[in-house]
C-alpha cells in the first residue's frame, strides 16, 4: 500500500494491519484477507520528523538539512547533511540533529542499513535522546527486527515520557508481536498525549480492529476522516473496519471514496472486490479483483480471492491457477494450497 502522511510532522504507519473475514466460497478458506499486504506495494515507512524534540534554531549551512524532510529533496539533503558531517564544526547535540536527519532521508530511499548506522551515530553523539531511540526503532521495524525495534521504544519512552509518537511506534511494534493489550495501552496513551495525532488515531483503530472491534475502530477512523478528509488512507481503513461488521454498502462507499482520492491505491480494489462478491454483485467484484491482481501481481492474498470468485463462477481452470500461484507466492499460508487441492478434488462449492 502507498504510504500515507499521517500524524504530526512525518510519521508515517500502516493504514491497515488487520485481515476482515472475506466471503467463503463453499469450503475455500480466504486465509488471511488483508489488503493492505500487497506484495508490489512499497512497505509503509514509519518516518519521523527530521531533527531535535525540540526546535533549535538552524545554522545557515545546515538549511535543507535539519529542517525537515521532503521526499522530492532527498539527494540535496543528503549531499547538505553529508558536508556537515565531513565539517563536523557543530557542537554534539547539533550534529545529532544531522545524523537523524540523514538518517531519515536514507530511510525515505529505503537504505535501511545506512539510516541505522546515522541513528546509532546520534545515539552515541546524544545518548539521553529519546528521538535518536525512537529513530533506530523506526528502521529497526522496517527491517523486521522487531525485538530490538521494541527494546529501542522502551528506551525511547524511558527518555522522553511525554513524546506521544513512542508510544505510537512501539503500539505497532507490539501489534506486530501479537501483543494486543500492550499495543491498546500504548496507543490510548498517545491518543490522550496527542488527540490531534492522526497516526495515534490510525494505530488505535487498527490494533481495535486486530482485536475484533471494529464498531470501536470507528470512532477513531471517523475522527481521523473529520481531521484529513483528503487523505485516501483513512477511508481505506473505515471501509476494511465496515466490511468487518458486515456493512457491505458502507464499505463500498468508503472504498469508492477512497479511490476517488487516490486512484492508484494499491489495497481499495482488493477491499473493494469482495466487499462486492459478498453483496453479490459478482461482475463489480471481478472487475476489482482483476485490478487488485494488475496492480499487485506478486500479492499472493489477490490471486487467492479472484481464485475464490472464479470457483464461484464455475471457471474451475483459471480459479486452480490463481490458487497455484497465491501457493507459490506464499507458501508459508497454507489455505492456499488446501483451496487448490479442494477445487481439484471438487469438495469446494460455488
Amino acid at each position: 500500500m502507498r504510504a500515507a502522511v499521517l500524524g504530526v510532522g512525518l510519521l508515517v504507519v500502516a493504514a491497515c494491519t488487520t485481515p476482515p473475514p472475506s466471503a467463503q466460497i463453499g469450503r475455500l478458506d480466504p486465509a488471511r484477507f488483508d489488503p493492505s499486504r500487497t506484495g508490489d506495494a512499497a512497505p509503509d515507512l514509519p518516518l519521523m520528523a527530521a531533527g531535535g524534540e525540540g526546535r533549535r534554531a538552524v545554522p545557515a549551512d545546515l538549511v535543507g538539512c535539519t529542517d525537515g524532510w521532503k521526499p522530492e529533496r532527498a539527494e540535496a539533503q543528503l549531499a547538505i547533511c553529508g558536508a556537515a558531517i565531513a565539517a563536523n564544526r557543530h557542537p554534539a547535540p547539533v550534529m545529532a540533529d544531522v545524523y537523524l536527519s540523514r538518517s531519515l532521508a536514507h530511510l525515505g530511499r529505503r537504505d535501511t542499513a545506512r539510516a541505522l548506522e546515522d541513528a546509532q551515530a546520534a545515539i552515541r553523539l546524544d545518548p539521553n535522546r529519546g528521538d535518536a531511540y525512537l529513530r533506530r526503532a523506526i528502521v529497526r521495524s522496517v527491517q523486521g527486527d522487531l525485538r530490538a525495534a521494541l527494546a529501542d521504544c522502551d528506551e525511547a519512552v524511558t527518555r522522553s515520557p511525554a513524546m506521544a509518537a513512542a508510544r505510537v511506534v512501539r503500539a505497532s511494534v507490539h501489534s506486530r508481536l501479537g501483543r494486543l493489550d500492550l499495543a491498546l495501552a500504548d496507543a490510548d496513551v498517545a491518543v490522550l498525549r496527542g488527540p490531534g495525532s492522526r497516526a495515534a488515531r490510525m494505530v488505535r483503530a487498527d490494533v481495535l480492529r486486530m482485536l475484533k472491534r471494529p464498531e470501536a475502530a470507528i470512532g477513531d477512523l471517523d475522527q481521523l476522516i473529520r481531521m484529513a478528509p483528503q487523505a485516501a488512507n483513512g477511508w481505506f481503513s473505515r471501509g476494511a473496519a465496515k466490511y468487518e461488521m458486515g456493512d457491505d454498502l458502507g464499505a463500498v462507499a468508503d472504498y469508492d471514496q477512497a479511490l476517488r482520492l487516490e486512484p492508484g491505491h494499491v489495497a481499495v480494489p482488493l477491499g473493494r472486490g469482495v466487499a462486492h462478491a459478498r453483496l453479490g454483485n459478482l461482475a463489480l467484484a471481478s472487475a476489482d479483483l482483476e485490478r487488485a491482481v494488475a496492480v499487485a501481481p506478486r500479492a499472493a492474498v489477490a490471486r487467492n480471492q479472484r481464485g475464490m470468485l472464479l470457483a464461484k463462477l464455475g471457471q474451475r481452470q483459471l480459479a486452480l491457477a490463481d490458487f497455484a500461484e497465491a501457493e507459490r507466492l506464499d507458501p508459508a499460508t497454507k489455505a492456499y494450497g488446501e483451496n487448490r487441492r479442494l477445487l481439484e478434488a471438487g469438495f469446494a462449492k460455488p
